[in-house]
């Protein structure tokens, strides 16, 4: 089979990529910049930010939809084509290196916007597709796993997850679009730096407004107190750690200091960058330690 140049040079990026990408870190890029330093880059260098940041986003939540697609059936004792799951979030980030290639094709956009090349950049969209990926499996299905394996529930239990799995699911997005629509437009246009900022705690507020509703929701379907029994901390806990979790995940492909990863916390049920696993509990003896490594 005859190989064209495109494709080499795609293939070439893909294993650079994994080579970048292959170990949990947060990010590949250069030092962060301020924020009231960071921005605006040029129309076209704004371009290609966007495209960095919905090209991160849609990977994730294609991976974690192909996921749940996965994991439901399972719960219920039912069976999962692995094979098709992994084809579907192999395809969801190999869409998303296809957008970044396409409106990020200026080495010049992507040292203006603080990444060292294109693979760097690259490397930043593949973990940060991974990382919101990961992050919502362990917090929306932790209960029923082990390590990577889905143990069977009942019937309420199973009702709750999905609960569980629909709320975490709307509240990461709607983390992520807030704060992507915060940073797009400051990277795109001349503002002081106190209007940065501003635009920033105007996404917060308008997440804290909407994870309100959506804790609503989910307690109105699962009550509190089933809730503890399944997940083994409140609705508003997990749903919290989630949202803060989702925010630094957000600043994973942003070059900026404002939305950043900062040290796990090891516990709350939520796989962050830099654990091994996080099954929400203290047991030190079981398949993931109280230091969040596998044992």
């Amino acid at each position: 089979m005859r190989v064209t140049r495109r494709a080499a040079r795609r293939l070439a990026l893909v294993v650079a990529v994994v080579g970048l990408a292959g170990a949990r870190v947060g990010v590949a890029h250069q030092r962060p910049l301020e924020l009231d330093e960071w921005g605006p880059f040029g129309t076209t260098a704004a371009r290609c930010q966007r495209a960095l940041g919905s090209a991160a986003a849609r990977c994730g939540f294609e991976a974690w939809a192909a996921r749940r697609a996965c994991i439901e059936p399972q719960l219920a004792g039912g069976r999962c084509d692995v094979e098709a799951t992994e084809a579907a979030v192999v395809a969801a980030r190999q869409h998303a290196l296809d957008k970044v290639e396409r409106y990020c094709s200026s080495a010049a956009d992507l040292v203006s916007l603080r990444f060292v090349g294109s693979a760097d950049a690259l490397a930043d969209v593949t973990t940060g597709c991974r990382e919101i990926e990961t992050a919502l499996v362990s917090a929306a299905y932790g209960p029923a796993l082990v390590d990577t394996a889905v143990v069977p529930v009942d019937e309420p239990t199973r009702a709750c997850l999905r609960v569980g799995a629909v709320t975490l699911g709307h509240i990461a997005r709607f983390v992520a679009r807030a704060h992507r629509a915060a940073l797009d437009l400051i990277a795109d246009q001349p503002m002081t730096g106190d209007a940065k900022l501003a635009h920033v705690n105007r996404a917060r507020q308008r997440i804290r407004r909407a994870i309100d509703k959506f804790i609503a929701r989910a307690s109105a379907a699962c009550p509190s107190d089933e809730f503890d029994r399944v997940y083994h901390r409140a609705v508003d806990v997990l749903v919290d750690a989630l949202a803060g979790c989702g925010e630094c995940l957000t600043g994973i492909v942003y070059a900026q200091d404002t939305l950043v990863c900062g040290p796990p916390t090891c516990g709350n049920g939520v796989m962050e960058p830099r654990e091994e696993c996080d099954d929400g509990n203290a047991n030190d003896a079981d398949w993931c330690g109280n230091d969040c490594t596998r044992n």
